[in-house]
């Protein structure tokens, strides 16, 4: 679905600021990191890793120590990591520019009106065993976003207030990885909290690009509407 940028002299005021998590230490686990490199791999691939392709880690935790998510996300919200573990190797992502942010323009649609509180996960399109992920992965019926596997790099709650535009909301973006393709998820809720499931998501593959290449303007990434979560 075709979506519209909108630069407008409202969005290029905006004060971006997020929802921040329980900050603590960041602690290295120990494992040999490849950098900003991507590892090699056996070509054998899989959503954890394999011993064909000799892992040093088999999930970000075996790489750095997690980050706790916001305090005021509840149990719905898991850990995050400043590191991943793709294909079996720890590797630490390039990092944008802090006065270039990402800000996700996220279009809740049929549920305008019902969303009060956002929750915004950033993964890796990669897992720790090299699989590609997906969108189309993401909203299959299962899909556990708690599995240690999948790459999990930043974790923000926040409530809905205001839209910019019409049902759209602006939501400002931190530890998203920078040179990478990754994926943006949103979930909406009915109250200002957690304590009920989500009623909507919104998925968004973004190829990030390297650090010093965008601007805040041009850092405004369209995002697939939000969809109702039935059930």
């Amino acid at each position: 679905m075709n979506q519209k940028i909108l630069f407008s002299s409202f969005a290029a005021a905006l004060i971006f600021t997020a929802c921040g998590s329980d900050e603590k230490p960041v602690v290295d686990a120990g494992v040999p990191d490849m950098g900003t490199i991507m590892p090699t791999d056996a070509g054998v691939r899989a959503v954890c890793p394999v011993a064909e392709n000799n892992p040093s880690c088999m999930a970000s935790s075996d790489c750095i120590e997690v980050s706790n998510p916001p305090s005021n996300c509840g149990p719905f919200c898991p850990g995050y990591f400043n590191k991943s573990c793709i294909t079996g190797q720890c590797v630490t992502p390039e990092e944008i520019l802090a006065d270039e942010p990402i800000n996700l323009n996220v279009d809740v649609g049929a549920l305008f009106g019902q969303v009060r509180f956002f929750v915004n996960l950033v993964l890796v399109a990669e897992s720790a065993g090299g699989e590609a992920l997906s969108c189309d992965t993401v909203k299959q019926n299962g899909w556990d976003y708690r599995n240690s596997c999948y790459n999990i790099t930043d974790v923000r709650a926040r409530k809905a207030g205001n839209p910019f535009d019409g049902s759209r909301y602006l939501l400002p973006l931190s530890g998203v990885p920078a040179s990478r393709k990754v994926i943006f998820v949103v979930y909406g809720f009915e109250e200002e909290d957690t304590s009920k499931g989500p009623i909507g998501i919104s998925c968004t593959e973004h190829d990030v690009p390297a650090p010093g290449a965008g601007n805040s303007m041009r850092q405004i990434v369209p995002a697939d509407k939000m969809s109702v979560i039935s059930g």
